[in-house]
C-alpha cells in the first residue's frame, strides 16, 4: 500500500503508471467495502449507511463527474477555481461578505456549501444583510463575476463598466465607486489569516456557518479595538507631555478648530501631531550647550 501510494504521488510525471496504480487502490478499496458489508450485522448496516454509500461514492466517481467528494470526513466540502499561480484550487465552502465602504465594516456573512455561481448568491447575501441590519441598501458595488442582473429587489447593482465618453461625470462617479469594492479583497485576506477563516476545526455545514460569523466578529472587534487604542494612547502621550516636569522649557498651544496656530516669529523645530477634532502642536525652544 505504501508503494502504491509513492506512486500516486507523481502522477503528473509517470500518468501510465500512476493509472495502474489507481486502479489497484479502486480494487483494494472495493474488497474492503464488500467485506464489510457482509461482516456488519443488522444494526451495523444501519449505523454506517451513510459511509457505506460515500465510500461507493468515491471508489465509482471519475474526473469528469459533477459533485463528487474531496472528503471521506466533510462530504459537502467542494473544489473551488482560485485561478491563481501559487494555488490553483481550494477545497471548501463559499463565503460571501458584504461591506460598508469607506468604514470597511462587515455587516453580513453568508456561507453557501458546494461551489455556486456569484449571481446566484447575490440576492440570499442581500437578504441576509436585511435580516441582521434591519436596512434595505439602495446600491451594492461588486465586481464583473456578478453581472447579470441589473437590479435585485429594488437594489440597484453597480458593476464596472466602459465609461461613456459623452458623460464625464458618470464615468468619475463609478471609477470612484468601483475603486471603493477593492477594499473587499485586502479584508478577505485579513479574515482568512488573521482571524483564522482559512482552516475550519467545526463540523459539518453548521460548522461552516459558525466559522465564518465567529471570523467576521473578530475583525469587527479587532478594529473596535485598534480604534479605542489608538484615542487612548494619543490622550495618555498628551497627558504626559503637558505634565512632564523636565520639559519645562517647551511650549505646548492646543486648538480645537480647524485651523493651526503655527509662530512663524520663533526659529524652533515644531512636530505637528493631528487626530479628529484636536491638535496638538509642540515645539521646544533651542537650548545651547553649556
Amino acid at each position: 500500500m505504501k508503494k502504491l501510494l509513492l506512486k500516486q504521488r507523481f502522477a503528473h510525471h509517470r500518468k501510465k503508471e500512476a493509472k495502474a496504480t489507481l486502479r489497484k487502490l479502486r480494487t483494494i478499496a472495493g474488497r474492503l467495502v464488500r467485506e464489510l458489508e457482509r461482516t456488519l450485522n443488522d444494526l451495523g448496516l444501519k449505523q454506517y449507511a451513510e459511509q457505506l454509500i460515500n465510500c461507493n461514492k468515491i471508489i465509482a466517481q471519475q474526473i469528469q463527474d459533477k459533485n463528487k467528494i474531496y472528503s471521506f470526513h466533510e462530504p459537502s466540502t467542494a473544489c473551488i477555481a482560485i485561478g491563481k499561480a501559487h494555488k490553483k484550487f481550494e477545497f471548501g465552502s463559499k463565503i460571501s461578505f458584504a461591506v460598508v465602504p469607506g468604514v470597511n465594516i462587515i455587516v453580513g456573512v453568508k456561507n453557501f456549501n458546494g461551489n455556486p455561481n456569484d449571481t446566484t448568491t447575490l440576492e440570499p447575501a442581500l437578504d441576509n444583510v436585511e435580516k441582521i441590519r434591519g436596512i434595505k441598501f439602495k446600491n451594492v458595488i461588486v465586481d464583473r463575476g456578478y453581472r447579470g442582473k441589473k437590479e435585485i429587489n429594488g437594489t440597484i447593482i453597480v458593476t464596472p463598466r466602459p465609461p461613456n465618453a459623452k458623460q464625464p461625470y458618470n464615468k468619475a462617479t463609478m471609477r470612484k465607486k468601483c475603486r471603493t469594492r477593492a477594499a473587499v479583497e485586502p479584508i478577505i485576506g485579513h479574515v482568512k489569516h488573521d482571524c483564522r477563516m482559512a482552516r475550519n476545526y467545526l463540523k459539518g455545514m453548521v460548522g461552516n456557518d459558525i466559522n465564518a460569523n465567529l471570523a467576521a466578529a473578530g475583525f469587527n472587534f479587532r478594529g473596535l479595538l485598534n480604534k479605542i487604542k489608538e484615542q487612548l494612547f494619543w490622550t495618555l502621550f498628551s497627558i504626559r507631555e503637558i505634565c512632564d516636569p523636565r520639559k519645562l522649557n517647551k511650549h505646548i498651544y492646543c486648538s480645537y478648530g480647524s485651523t493651526n496656530y503655527h509662530p512663524r516669529h520663533h526659529k524652533e523645530s515644531s512636530r505637528l501631531f493631528r487626530r479628529q477634532g484636536f491638535r496638538l502642536l509642540l515645539w521646544s525652544n533651542p537650548v545651547s550647550a553649556k
